[in-house]
């Protein structure tokens, strides 16, 4: 009864300038899985940026010039299992408990394609195709020791593009595209209501303890919006069995809008039973999203090729995100809300191999990629998640002289494991500054495995009649790969070729 009290007495003076701002700082830092799922292992086995494939948005557009005239379709779907783990470590072991390990695990599903229709006028041909610019999700327990944190969200965004590839000659090409996407967030997580009280009052004076599972309240948020993408693209051969590919992204930053729910502890309830501390208010938000520069030279041995590729993504355009909340009821949820991310750009460089087996109309195929953890150790949370990433992935698939294709395609990825020893995250700093959350102390880790199917085709038999004859006629500096060197008759432009 005395501490209910105490929580009235210090709630009913506070109440009237307790502003929330900051409350919602996990909000804007849900990237944990685009980065842990995808980065380095877009797409299958054999795509990259001088082949045309069914990522070849993502990796370069300019590709899609090479499949020969006529119409040509490929689709992927990707399924990712993603496994992740946390366990906190106190920042004060002398006073604070020891905390239970956390872990969840999920399946997430991505879906891309590309088509490439026939030639309208001087070398132009429509194209189209689909990537996912923004996918991640968590799910830790409700109760778990990030709860502070995050428990539940997801942000995914899917994009559609449509444009124009020409080929200028038989060895080189560019290509244009512009689409929507649209993006949907949610996210969920317990607010300490006690620590926001104590920094309300004056230096020293703190009241509340910190994480009391009596001052526990939840934060629901929902939003969504549309933003476009412009993606270039360039594909060129420059000597017979060397080719070059390059395909720049340029996402606008995504609008996003929507409302946030806060229920405030029950003891609020008792202690203030005039009070309806269940504030919901609209929230807006500009999501920055990073440009990406993906290159790769692909050089042609024996029947089959080997390629390198390097990627670039400009992701210090997310180093601070802003939202601001409005018309909220009561009013003192309204406010800016900071977060700091931290990040630094993100690249990748990795190899892939194609070679056919020994049987008709089969090929096999591996790559390796590397990419370096672009958020400093310091930062990193529970939300705010990424990895080393050491991706290994081995593929087959089979092709007819008709040009249809069935491909697949497994992967492992290792995220090395991270310790962080300090955290710049403190319940103690000002809840306007954006640091204002539990402290991040302890070990991550994670596993994560991959699949993929393609399946491609082309039509119009006359058109890839005529395309076959043409090439023999231009000879093998304009053949898709080697193998189509040692068999003029068969054409096929298409994943890893």
């Amino acid at each position: 009864m005395r501490w209910n009290a105490s929580v009235g007495l210090v709630a009913a003076a506070l109440l009237p300038r307790l502003a929330l701002a900051g409350s919602v700082g996990s909000l804007l830092a849900v990237a944990l899985l685009p980065r842990l799922a995808l980065a380095g292992a877009v797409g299958s086995p054999f795509a990259g940026a001088t082949n045309a494939n069914s990522s070849s948005v993502y990796w370069n557009s300019g590709a899609l010039v090479t499949p020969p005239d006529g119409t040509w379709a490929s689709v992927d779907l990707s399924g990712y299992y993603i496994g992740l783990n946390y366990q906190r470590r106190p920042e004060d072991p002398l006073h604070e408990p020891s905390y239970k390990p956390v872990s969840f695990a999920l399946v997430a599903p991505d879906l891309a394609f590309a088509v490439a229709l026939p030639k309208l006028w001087h070398g132009i041909r429509p194209i189209f195709g689909s990537y996912v610019p923004n996918a991640g999700a968590v799910n830790w327990p409700k109760d778990g020791a990030q709860r502070y944190m995050v428990d539940r969200a997801y942000i995914v965004s899917y994009a559609v593009l449509a444009g124009a590839a020409a080929d200028f000659g038989p060895d080189y090409g560019l290509s244009w595209m512009v689409g929507p996407a649209y993006t949907q967030l949610q996210l969920s997580y317990a607010i300490d209501f006690g620590a926001y009280a104590n920094g309300k009052l004056p230096a020293g004076a703190a009241v509340f303890q910190l994480e009391d599972p009596r001052m526990q309240g939840h934060v629901d948020v929902n939003m969504h919006g549309w933003s476009g993408v412009a993606s270039l693209g360039a594909f060129a051969r420059p000597l017979p069995k060397l080719k070059l590919g390059a395909g720049l992204l340029v996402p606008l930053d995504i609008g996003l809008a929507g409302t946030i729910r806060v229920d405030s502890p029950p003891v609020l309830s008792v202690v203030l039973p005039t009070y309806e501390i269940k504030p919901v208010g609209n929230i807006v938000l500009d999501y920055p999203m990073p440009i990406s520069l993906s290159t790769e030279a692909a050089y042609a041995v024996g029947e089959g090729e080997v390629a390198l590729h390097v990627q670039w993504i400009h992701r210090r355009a997310q180093h601070v995100f802003a939202a601001y909340i409005t018309k909220s009821d009561p009013a003192f949820l309204e406010g800016k809300q900071l977060t700091v991310k931290e990040n630094t750009d993100d690249w990748a460089i990795g190899a892939r191999a194609a070679f056919p087996l020994p049987w008709p109309g089969l090929t096999m195929a591996g790559r390796f990629d590397y990419s370096p953890r672009y958020i400093p150790k310091e930062a990193i949370t529970a939300v705010n998640l990424t990895f080393t990433l050491f991706t290994g992935e081995l593929g087959v698939r089979w092709q007819d002289d008709a040009g249809h294709e069935v491909g697949f395609g497994y992967g492992y990825i290792y995220p090395v494991p991270i310790h962080v020893g300090r955290s710049i995250f403190n319940p103690r700093m000002p809840s306007e500054s954006g640091l204002s959350s539990p402290s991040a102390k302890g070990d991550y880790g994670a596993q994560a495995h991959k699949v993929v199917l393609t399946v491609a085709w082309r039509w119009d038999t006359e058109s890839v009649t005529a395309s076959s004859a043409a090439n023999d006629a231009r000879g093998p500096s304009e053949a898709s790969s080697p193998r189509d060197e040692a068999r003029p008759a068969r054409v096929i432009h298409t994943q890893g070729d």
